[in-house]
Order: structure tokens, then C-alpha cells, then sequence
């Protein structure tokens, strides 16, 4: 077990919790027949998000392009055109 000293209800605490489960979530995760629920969804959403910024999701996209071409072209062993 990992004890984190944070106050409860602080951006640290919160930030600390992020994609855990805690005691309250895990009766929303699981049925008692052992299907998944919606809070098993919401915990590996947590787990996958991406904090927001104000950065436009075309423009990070227009940004990212020449970025990303160079890397599979590496990891890929292609030649540049």
C-alpha cells in the first residue's frame, strides 16, 4: 500500500486519485454475477484521459504531422521523400 499526505478534496488528492478505484467505485465496477459495469468504463477512461489544454485539436493534429511522418519513417525504415 502507497500512502500519499495530501489533504482530501485538494488538486494533489484529486490528481492522486485519477484512474484509481477506491472503496465507493468498486460496487459500480462489477455486478455481483461479475459483469462489468458502467464505473469499469469510467475508471479506465480516467486511467486514458488526457488532461485539456487550450490548444486546438486541428492545429496539435497540423503541428503533430511532420513530427509523427519523421518518427514511422525512422521506426519503419522507410526513406524520406
Amino acid at each position: 500500500m502507497k500512502i500519499i499526505d495530501v489533504i482530501q478534496g485538494s488538486d494533489e488528492w484529486l490528481n492522486a486519485r485519477k484512474g484509481k478505484i477506491g472503496g465507493t467505485a468498486l460496487g459500480d465496477l462489477y455486478s455481483k454475477y461479475g459483469k462489468r459495469k458502467i464505473g469499469f468504463y469510467e475508471v479506465l477512461a480516467g486511467r486514458l484521459a488526457v488532461d485539456p489544454d487550450d490548444e486546438d485539436r486541428r492545429e496539435r493534429g497540423l503541428s503533430a504531422r511532420h513530427r509523427v511522418l519523421i518518427d514511422v519513417t525512422r521506426r519503419e525504415g522507410l526513406a524520406a521523400v
